[in-house]
């Protein structure tokens, strides 16, 4: 069957350009060389590309590559990012390149700021502390003193020192004796009282008049000062004057006591009675003498000891 010219032009055509494609998508052999030839069977070609490599498929990763290395990201395409970590309350944002979140103390706290169009936060007054509370005034004990009647008994000893006149001691004639004497007093406040005194002494007679009895009275005001209230104990200190009469035989001196000074403290069992020391010192000058004149004065002392008891109304 022959062909026209076209015809033929038209195949000789086709068979040129499947040829040429042909030859483009098939393999180029190179043409063996005297220098190739010489090289050992086993060294690499001159591309650093073994036969696997050669003979790998477009696309494929090389087999020389390292096993750890990760694929080649398709170009084109962004490289894969991991997921997003909800940042922290109080915790800074890492900075580029770091994956250990920055701490609250390395970053400054700054206050939030208020949302657009509403009313600037409002800043937290510091609490004040509360006043503590303030204690109740101690209400003062209770008055067991003032408004009181006081009535004391004491027993003691007297010791009479001094001179009756000048140049005539006491102890000449007289010697330590017994005494008895009491005393009436009301309270005019929660320390104090006011109140009268009498002794009564019975020294023992000396010398010439021992064969004489010996005695000596003194009796006064006096004020008492209190040093405690609302104790089982009372201590007290009082002072005062008084007027003293002296007879020692058939003689008599007649006198006051400028000063008096008694020291005690009375313990209440119960509350209308109570007992306790007492201790007094008496300075004075005798100023008549009968029968006679007195001649120069003289200061005379008596110095007492003992024990009281005393009776409190309406009680304590």
């Amino acid at each position: 069957m022959r062909l026209s010219s076209p015809a033929r032009a038209l195949a000789s055509l086709a068979a040129l350009s499947f040829t040429v494609t042909a030859a483009a998508k098939g393999p180029h052999p190179r043409p063996a060389s005297s220098s190739s030839a010489a090289a050992p069977a086993d060294a690499p070609p001159a591309d650093g590309k073994g036969p696997a490599d050669a003979e790998a498929p477009a696309g494929a990763p090389s087999a020389s590559a390292a096993p750890d290395s990760p694929p080649p990201a398709p170009s084109g395409s962004a490289e894969p990012t991991a997921p997003a970590t909800p940042a922290t309350p109080g915790t800074a944002p890492a900075p580029s390149g770091s994956d250990e979140p920055t701490s609250p103390e390395a970053q400054p706290t700054k206050p939030a700021e208020p949302p657009s169009g509403g009313p600037p936060p409002r800043l937290k007054e510091p609490v004040k502390a509360e006043p503590e509370p303030e204690e109740a005034p101690v209400p003062p004990a209770r008055d067991t003193l003032g408004g009181h009647f006081n009535v004391g008994l004491d027993a003691a000893m007297v010791l009479p020192f001094g001179n009756l006149q000048n140049g005539v001691p006491q102890s000449r004639t007289m010697g330590p004796g017994f005494s008895v004497g009491g005393d009436v007093a009301y309270g005019i406040s929660r320390t104090v009282m006011l109140g009268a005194y009498v002794d009564v002494g019975l020294p023992s007679a000396r010398g010439a008049a021992s064969h004489d009895s010996v005695a000596t009275i003194a009796a006064g005001p006096f004020v008492r000062y209190h040093l405690a209230q609302g104790l089982s104990f009372d201590p007290w200190v009082s002072g005062g004057v008084g007027f003293r009469h002296t007879s020692d035989g058939p003689v008599s001196y007649t006198g006051v006591d400028w000063f008096r000074l008694a020291l005690g403290g009375d313990w209440y069992p119960a509350s209308n009675f109570g007992f306790g020391p007492i201790v007094e010192l008496s300075l004075g000058t005798f100023f008549a003498e009968s029968p006679g004149n007195i001649g120069a004065k003289a200061l005379d002392a008596h110095f007492v000891v003992g024990g009281r008891i005393v009776f409190d109304g309406p009680g304590r």
